[in-house]
């Protein structure tokens, strides 16, 4: 009798250990997290309160921005999702969503139902708009008193269970560099950790920056054993190899001997380097000791610095983007006003019959500046063809996107200068848009002068005219 209760009480005992397994198997574990407009201040409204499983905290977006504005979420490893529910700030299931599977528009809406790595969540642009306009040429009006919000974001596995979350733990920290070239919101230090390898931070010393210093000044105290680094400049192919890259760092923490480590200087995408023994304090300082000269310059460039233990991330929040922020805010200028955090957009529709075939071509067209300093422009052409006789449909659909940076050429009254810069994707049926990770596809690298008056906005290369 007793072997019998021994025995069912090994059973018991394997049972929740399978049990716990079980659960441990359900986490998703995010290693990259950001929201492309997040109100002031960051840390009230940060994409982290979609997963707090609180339903008074939320990210949510400048005042007056919402179409076309999203959350880029990158895990660390490739996970299946069944189904993603979005819950906005007022406790109900959104609509008007966007979501893109490692650079797929997901066609089954809210039910994914694949391995996901990479997930960006978009609010589509129709959502919360009022047309106006005819039904041949219009635009989608988003109130400037309104907003995107989001307080959950749930994840479900293949049983239909929800996945328990695991974030990067957020950290503020104040980063400082040797040097950094102009202008800031291109190259500076804060690049390192903004999340998108795109970006990058460039030294201005002579030479190949041997020397140059990285430091990372955290509110508390951190523990560190490994260090991801998307070396150069990750923007594209062409761009990694005309710029210089880091081959070995000098690396240490509130003062301590340093440990050298070599990188890969050649190696296009990320790279890990696992460290000889832990690191912790609160002072990291990085040293570039050795690099390779671009095919064009001898500037070294850094894309993207990644801290972790234990295969967590620590998610590095600084102020400089909030001052930017605030400090766009700041001007009093109504020219700048009227497309700051605004989707500016029109759409146009026209249609052709020759004999019994009918082809409808329809345009939509936008640009959002942000005041954190990034803009993101849409061009999608929809082209149906429709046959009465033998009632042959069909649609072809192309997009062109283009993201990046904007910096302040000059500023009047009447006028309002600046300088557009970045990456265009040209791609058909949505395919390859929002990849979260090194994308290769269609892209070219542009930049463009926009004017702004008060009646209208217009580049001199690929900002279309929108008038305002």
């Amino acid at each position: 009798m007793r072997n019998i209760i021994i025995f069912i009480k090994c059973l018991v005992l394997m049972a929740s250990f399978e049990m716990k397994a079980q659960s441990e198997d359900k986490e998703l574990v995010i290693n990259r997290l950001y929201g492309t407009s997040t109100a002031l201040p960051f840390l009230n409204y940060t994409p982290h309160n979609c997963f707090d499983k609180n339903p008074g905290t939320m990210w949510r977006t400048q005042t007056g921005s919402g179409p076309e504005e999203g959350l880029m979420i990158s895990f660390e490893n490739s996970s299946y999702i069944s189904k993603v529910e979005i819950i906005d700030g007022n406790g109900i299931k959104i609509r008007y969503f966007d979501i893109y599977i490692d650079g797929m528009l997901s066609q089954g809406g809210n039910y994914l139902r694949q391995n996901v790595k990479n997930l960006f969540i978009k609010a589509s642009r129709h959502f919360n708009t009022q047309q106006l306009g005819g039904n041949d040429d219009y635009i989608l009006h988003f109130s400037t008193n309104d907003f995107l919000s989001i307080s959950e974001i749930r994840f479900y596995d293949e049983s239909k269970n929800e996945y328990k979350v695991i974030l990067p733990d957020l950290r503020r920290a104040i980063l400082s560099a040797s040097s950094s070239l102009s202008p800031e919101v291109a190259y500076g230090v804060d690049n390192l950790v903004d999340k998108k390898v795109e970006n990058a931070w460039a030294e201005s010393a002579s030479g190949l920056g041997i020397n140059e210093t990285l430091d990372f000044h955290f509110d508390s105290e951190v523990e560190i054993d490994e260090i991801r680094v998307w070396n150069g400049y990750q923007r594209s192919k062409k761009h990694f190899s005309a710029n210089g890259r880091v081959k070995k760092v000098a690396v240490s923490i509130d003062g301590e001997t340093s440990d050298t480590y070599f990188l890969d200087s050649d190696l296009y995408g990320m790279q890990s380097i696992k460290l000889r023994r832990n690191l912790i304090g609160k002072n990291v300082n990085i040293q570039i000791l050795e690099a390779s000269k671009g095919n064009s310059y001898d500037d070294l460039v850094i894309s993207e610095l990644q801290f972790l233990k234990n295969g967590k991330s620590y998610e590095v929040e600084t102020s400089h983007e909030e001052e930017r922020v605030k400090s766009n805010k700041r001007l009093e200028n109504e020219v700048l006003k009227q497309v700051l955090d605004r989707n500016i957009n029109f759409s146009t529709r026209a249609i052709e019959k020759e004999g019994t075939t009918t082809n409808t071509i329809s345009s939509y067209n936008s640009i959002l500046l942000r005041s954190n300093n990034t803009f993101v422009m849409y061009n999608r052409t929809t082209e149906e063809f429709e046959d009465d006789i033998e009632e042959y449909y069909d649609e072809n659909l192309s997009e062109m996107i283009a993201d990046g940076n904007w910096e302040l050429k000059s500023l009047s009254d009447d006028e309002v200068k600046i300088r557009v810069f970045g990456k265009v994707f040209s791609a058909a049926n949505n395919s390859q848009i929002y990849k979260g990770g090194d994308n290769q596809r269609n892209l070219r690298i542009i930049q463009d002068i926009v004017i702004i008056s008060k009646d209208e906005m217009k580049g001199s290369r690929l900002v279309k005219k929108f008038k305002l």
